[in-house]
């Protein structure tokens, strides 16, 4: 092992917010990167799959059977 002197390898002490800048810095860049980015949502979209979830008392078919779509079906940006 080679030893450093303290002088070039810094504090060894990194206080409480070494471990919240890493995230910081990764949620800023994140931020910038989708604030850049145009996106369009025009459609038309294309129905893959529908996922229930969190319903209690009513049963998924009845939920499926009102919707006005259905897997497989193609949707505008205005039909949703």
């Amino acid at each position: 092992m080679i030893a450093v002197p303290q002088a070039i390898a810094g504090p060894r002490h990194h206080g409480p917010l070494r471990g919240l800048l890493v995230p910081l810095l990764l949620l800023a860049t994140l931020s910038t990167f989708a604030q850049q980015r145009v996106m369009d949502f025009t459609g038309p979209f294309g129905v893959s799959g529908v996922l229930v979830e969190g319903n209690k008392r009513t049963k998924e078919r009845i939920i499926l059977r009102e919707l006005t779509f259905q897997q497989g079906d193609t949707l505008t940006a205005a039909e949703l």
